[in-house]
């Protein structure tokens, strides 16, 4: 969790200096869809007391909103990047 809330840091940093993330294509918006799928959805073998301490340190970090956040500012540079400028 620490290295995503890390990494989402970093991705807020690059957009409040102005600038268009770039990143890596197997570390783009798709995979933070992917760990905040992770981090939310409860899996049918886990136990109660796992779900609730799996909630209690997500929903503290606040990583389920960085994770959006930053996913929205890569999904922009992408669409921005692959644009034909005239």
């Amino acid at each position: 969790m620490q290295m995503l809330w890390a990494y989402c840091r970093h991705i807020q940093r690059a957009v409040e200096d102005g600038r268009d993330p770039v990143m890596s294509p197997r570390f783009g918006w798709r995979f933070l869809r992917a760990a905040h799928s992770r981090l939310t959805t409860a899996r049918a073998q886990e136990t109660a007391q796992h779900c609730l301490l799996r909630q209690a340190a997500v929903t503290t970090s606040g990583l389920p909103e960085r994770l959006t956040q930053a996913q929205t500012a890569l999904r922009e540079a992408e669409m921005i990047g692959g644009r034909v400028t005239a």
